[in-house]
């Protein structure tokens, strides 16, 4: 991945399977952080010195336009890994196309 130093880059999912790795490698560039989770309580982030802010939210897929306006101002780079989890139903629910729209 090739992002331009001292950018600002929004990371969704970022505390989920994929994510939590994703992160820890961008904590080693010279980038800016911020990322969205449902998580209250992210102890592995107090690591990440280059983390700038963490946005909590229930379901990021169902915000309003005021949230995603807040979130994305100066962010230069968003990547999204937030997918909808759950052992039973994970490959089959609707909630895969809420996460999509």
């Amino acid at each position: 991945m090739n992002i331009k130093q001292g950018s600002n880059l929004l990371l969704i999912g970022g505390t989920g399977f994929v994510g939590k790795y994703l992160l820890n490698n961008l904590s080693t560039k010279n980038i800016n952080i911020y990322l969205v989770c449902r998580k209250k309580k992210i102890l592995f982030t107090k690591e990440i010195k280059n983390l700038k802010k963490i946005y909590l939210t229930k379901n990021f897929f169902t915000e309003k336009v005021s949230f995603y306006k807040k979130i994305l101002k100066n962010i230069d780079v968003v990547i999204n890994l937030a997918w909808y989890v759950n052992n039973n139903d994970y490959l089959t629910s609707n909630k895969n196309i809420e996460c999509m729209i």
